[in-house]
């Protein structure tokens, strides 16, 4: 087989990636047309790497790559993706710190309320990420 040939096919199939905005992982990433997903310390990360700039920096993998898909289809929906990581992050939290008090505690009544907090925590944290794969599946 021809060798330009498969660098030919190779270059076909790269520009109708870039013209679809459909996920593919790249190394430690998720691209997707010119936006890039990354997972750092300081969490996901999204790029864009036309202007070499740094677009937002979410606690979650899903709202990074909502994010990176709504702006790659020329939607801005980046408040309300962050408000939604904001409070998918926030419930996060109040969850590890209830589930920190069911295990330490021995008093039966703050058990039971902090477990009715533990569930309308994960309500919340659900919803939340129900309303992010909105933006990734359709």
């Amino acid at each position: 087989m021809n060798p330009n040939a498969l660098i030919v096919l190779e270059d076909i199939i790269n520009q109708g990636i870039e013209e679809v905005a459909l996920p593919y992982v790249s190394g430690n990433s998720i691209r997707i047309k010119h936006l890039v997903v990354r997972n750092s310390k300081a969490g996901w990360l999204v790029y864009n790497s036309k202007t070499h700039s740094q677009v937002a920096r979410l606690f979650c993998k899903s709202s990074a790559v909502a994010l990176a898909k709504s702006l790659s289809e020329g939607k801005n929906k980046k408040t309300t993706i962050t408000e939604l990581d904001k409070i998918i992050e926030k419930n996060y939290n109040d969850c590890m710190f209830y589930k920190n008090t069911l295990e330490k505690s021995t008093d039966a009544v703050k058990r039971a309320i902090t477990l009715d907090r533990f569930e309308i925590s994960v309500s919340h944290t659900k919803r939340a990420k129900k309303s992010l794969d909105r933006f990734i599946f359709h």
